[in-house]
């Protein structure tokens, strides 16, 4: 069997076994591969640890539990996690944002909010307590873009804020004098799964350098 085909079949498997969060053993005895090999297999395929494979996979199933209404305690073990603590790590560890919050699309939050310049264009940004949760350039009618923050935080109380919105921006896309890069800003991401990974390769990237799609 290729490599592939082997890998193929894991994440098959996987789709269907992962609320039993199936450790490394059973993984690479299923492929018949030592564990060592079994897991940069599966790096080398899916570009991700069997580990982080399954934390995807067990936070994409919490979310449509929570969606549905289902209560955090049952949208925990839904998903073959012990409790809500083991929820709570996951959905913060992933996603910057407890279960709560994502069930109930952002109610109690205020989000401050507003339209300013880049390098790229006009961007609307908007920032919750926890940090920067979402980052449109605008393209088009305005409007469009502000009523995506409402579709994603339905619940929350949206504040205009133009003046905090070009600090933000500007702290994020001006470079110092010196030329060094802005100071980290926290932001509170919320995108698919392979969006997050996709968004996690990308930090790895030093400035000023390069790297293939692969």
């Amino acid at each position: 069997m290729s490599g592939y085909a082997r890998m193929r079949k894991i994440i098959e498997w996987l789709d269907t076994h992962h609320r039993e969060q199936p450790s490394l053993a059973e993984m690479s005895s299923l492929a018949r591969l030592k564990d060592s090999q079994f897991h940069r297999e599966f790096v080398r395929w899916t570009g991700v640890t069997p580990k982080d494979f399954i934390q995807c996979l067990t936070l994409h199933s919490a979310r449509e539990r929570l969606s549905e209404g289902a209560a955090v305690l049952d949208a925990a073990l839904d998903s073959g996690l012990s409790g809500p603590g083991r929820l709570h790590d996951l959905c913060v560890g992933l996603e910057a944002a407890s279960p709560g919050e994502i069930k109930t699309g952002g109610a109690g939050l205020e989000i401050r909010w507003g339209i300013a310049d880049t390098p790229f264009g006009s961007c609307l940004i908007a920032e919750s307590p926890r940090g920067i949760c979402h980052l449109t350039f605008v393209g088009g009618d305005d409007g469009d873009s502000v009523n995506s923050i409402a579709k994603e935080w339905p619940r929350a109380k949206l504040i205009p804020d133009d003046t905090r919105a070009a600090s933000l921006l500007d702290a994020h896309f001006s470079r110092k004098k010196n030329g060094r890069a802005p100071a980290h800003l926290r932001a509170w991401v919320r995108g698919t799964d392979f969006q997050v990974r996709v968004w996690r390769a990308l930090l790895a990237i030093p400035p000023g350098h390069l790297t293939t799609y692969r």
